[in-house]
C-alpha cells in the first residue's frame, strides 16, 4: 500500500466523520466518533492501517479542539469560525491537527496543506481553495 495512498483516504474518512459530527453537533468528546468511523471505514472499504490513522487524525482534532479552533481563528481574518462552511471547517481543524501537533518529518507542511486542498477540491467549493489555502499558510507560518 503506498504511503501517500492510505493517508489521503484516512484523511477523506476522518473529513466525513468531522462532518457528521459537526452538523450533529455532541458526542465528539465522548469518543462516540468510533462508531461514525466504523461506518464510514466499512462503507470506504479501508484497511485497519487506514482506519487507525484517521482514529489518530479524528482523536487528537477532538482533544486540541480549543487550540485548533483558536489557531483557525488567529489565521482567518474577518472570518468567525461559525461563519465558515460546516465541509471547510472540518478540513481546515483536520489540517491544523497536522501542521500543529504532528511531527513535521512525519506530515511535512506542504503536504498537509495540499492534501487539505485536495479535500477541498473534492467535497467543498473550488471557491474555497485560497481561502483554506490562505488559513492553513498563515498557520504554518506560525508554527514553523
Amino acid at each position: 500500500m503506498e504511503e501517500t495512498n492510505f493517508r489521503s483516504r484516512s484523511r477523506q474518512a476522518a473529513l466525513q466523520v468531522m462532518y457528521q459530527l459537526d452538523l450533529v453537533g455532541g458526542g465528539s468528546k465522548d469518543g462516540a466518533y468510533g462508531e461514525a468511523l466504523k461506518v464510514i471505514c466499512s462503507e470506504l472499504a479501508l484497511d485497519e492501517v487506514t482506519m487507525n490513522y484517521a482514529e489518530h487524525l479524528l482523536k487528537g482534532t477532538i482533544e486540541k479542539s480549543e487550540e485548533i479552533d483558536a489557531a483557525i481563528a488567529a489565521a482567518s481574518k474577518n472570518w468567525t469560525i461559525d461563519r465558515m462552511g460546516v465541509v471547510e471547517r472540518s478540513i481546515l481543524r483536520l489540517a491544523a491537527f497536522e501542521l500543529i501537533f504532528c511531527d513535521n518529518k512525519d506530515v511535512p507542511y506542504k503536504v498537509a496543506i495540499d492534501e487539505a486542498l485536495e479535500l477541498v477540491r473534492r467535497f467543498g467549493s473550488e471557491d474555497s481553495v485560497p481561502f483554506v489555502n490562505g488559513i492553513l499558510d498563515n498557520i504554518a507560518s506560525e508554527n514553523n
